[in-house]
């Protein structure tokens, strides 16, 4: 599976129009497209794990009928759609991780439009945006150290996987 991982930063105007946007790109360059919030994503191991989980299981039994989806529910770690949804595209400012699997045409077609920058900085505020969404407790940090938070995640996500074998 041929994939890329961008990051930066896009300003939204009008969700629902750029969603569809990125629905026609996908059938244009044969791709999946999905932007993820930044500030809920642990880093770069938790989006690669999340997606490698993601597509195994959307070639058995997956969740959602949309690989996108799939990938959303994988990082948030969780089935609902609902929830896995705030992990995506809102109003407004919005830094993101962009995962890509297709072709370079698709990579191409999102740096039109993406403000390449590092945004997978691990800060304070995200450390407790990350233990809330992930029900990460201040002792599973004691215990393992504040460098390994990306692990526990990850581990999350490789449970939530197991869970749906």
């Amino acid at each position: 599976m041929r994939f890329h991982v961008l990051e930066g930063e896009i300003h939204v105007e009008d969700p629902e129009k750029f969603i569809k946007a990125v629905k026609n790109a996908e059938k244009k360059f044969d791709a999946t497209i999905q932007f993820i919030n930044s500030d809920m994503v642990a880093g770069r191991k938790h989006v690669e794990i999340a997606l490698k989980k993601a597509m195994k299981n959307f070639g058995k039994k997956p969740i959602s009928s949309d690989p996108g989806m799939e990938i959303l529910l994988y990082v948030s770690a969780q089935r609902q759609i609902k929830k896995a949804l705030k992990f995506g595209i809102k109003k407004g400012l919005n830094r993101v991780v962009v995962v890509i699997l297709g072709n370079d045409n698709a990579v191409e077609w999102v740096r039109e439009f993406l403000r390449e920058k590092k945004v997978l900085k691990f800060t304070p505020e995200k450390r407790r945006v990350i233990q809330e969404l992930y029900g990460i407790t201040n002792e599973e940090i004691e215990i393992t150290g504040e460098n390994r938070i990306e692990d526990l995640v990850v581990e999350r996500v490789v449970l939530f996987s197991v869970s749906q074998e």
